[in-house]
């Protein structure tokens, strides 16, 4: 049985921890105007990598997961949105799940059509799905070309 290697967002996260943890010593054992800059960066580099983490678990055979928030009339609902050859999937957050929050799936089988749009901060993307007529999900996450060749895939363009 053969263990993955972590991915790079793994790393990253490992990475930030580490030098927030540097940061936050250093900050402690200068005592002087550095050291305040030093508890910004920390504080910076925590933040940093609670956002970097999944939402929830990623579906099994992804071309692409990443964070995704359901957009709603009035909130919008934290998840994790992946992408497979077949089809999308978001799960929510568990504290949603225990609200009693499903998760979302459809297939190309169902229909499914995928676009992409620019979203309101410069690395956000709104990605709508529709599964039919009366099924449009739109769901505001951040990619780059990962997202958009596992949408060429979905939707049949290699």
């Amino acid at each position: 049985m053969s263990v993955d290697s972590r991915p790079l967002r793994s790393w990253a996260i490992i990475v930030c921890s580490v030098l927030a943890a540097a940061c936050l010593v250093t900050s402690l054992i200068l005592r002087n105007a550095l050291a305040l800059r030093l508890i910004v960066v920390t504080l910076g580099l925590a933040l940093a990598g609670a956002a970097m983490r999944p939402k929830a678990p990623a579906v099994e055979g992804a071309l692409f997961t990443g964070s995704a928030d359901l957009l709603g009339a009035r909130s919008s609902l934290p998840g994790q949105l992946s992408v497979t050859p077949q089809g999308l999937t978001w799960v929510p957050s568990p504290h949603l799940r225990a609200r009693g929050v499903d998760p979302w799936s459809a297939t190309r089988s169902d229909g499914l059509k995928v676009t992409l749009q620019r979203g309101p901060a410069l690395l956000d993307l709104i990605l709508t799905a529709e599964a039919g007529p009366n099924d449009q999900r739109r769901f505001l996450t951040h990619g780059g070309r990962r997202l958009k060749r596992a949408i060429g895939v979905l939707n049949g363009r290699t």
